[in-house]
């Protein structure tokens, strides 16, 4: 999915209180494994790097 053409209408009308531009951050999860919770407020479109890989297994940018 293009973050930038094929996102719901939601994204472009709406103003994304919990993202770290306003200050928003993951205070707790149950599980970091694949990544960290604090990806999931990022603004940055998500990546996937194809042949990334840490000592877990394959990186993850925290979007899946």
């Amino acid at each position: 999915m293009n973050p930038n053409t094929d996102a719901p209408a939601i994204v472009h009308t709406h103003v994304d209180l919990l993202g770290e531009k306003y200050g928003g951050q993951a205070l707790s999860c149950n599980d970091e494994f694949f990544a960290e919770a604090s990806n999931l407020v990022k603004r940055q479109a998500p990546v996937f790097i194809d042949d990334k890989y840490t000592d877990r297994g394959k990186w993850m940018d925290g979007w899946e």
